[in-house]
């Protein structure tokens, strides 16, 4: 499941694991970029992954990819730019911020 949108791959990344079902990590995905003002791109949904694009108000590519990993353990990677910068990690760390404020249940697997 490592689809990627050309150039995505090589922005700042971050990686967390959660005790939920995708589609409620999904929903989350949403919550956060609504609260964050990330005008989604593109959803694309599969029986054990899912995908959720979108642009920052300065065009900045953003993406939450979601991945199921074991039943209720989904594994979910924060991704922002088409390069490494510390402004595109700030990105990162508040797209994991605000997909946790918004996650119901028990939040992160160790």
């Amino acid at each position: 499941m490592r689809e990627m949108v050309a150039g995505l791959s090589d922005g700042n990344s971050m990686e967390a694991t959660y005790r939920a079902e995708l589609g409620t990590c999904v929903k989350s995905a949403h919550q956060a970029f609504a609260g964050l003002k990330v005008a989604v791109t593109g959803r694309h949904d599969h029986p054990h992954w899912a995908l959720v694009d979108g642009r920052l108000r300065d065009s900045t590519p953003v993406r939450i990819r979601m991945e199921k990993v074991e039943e209720l353990k989904v594994l979910v990677e924060f991704i922002a730019g088409t390069g490494r910068s510390e402004e595109n990690q700030d990105t990162v760390r508040r797209m994991k911020e605000e997909f946790e404020m918004v996650m119901p249940g028990e939040g992160t697997d160790p």
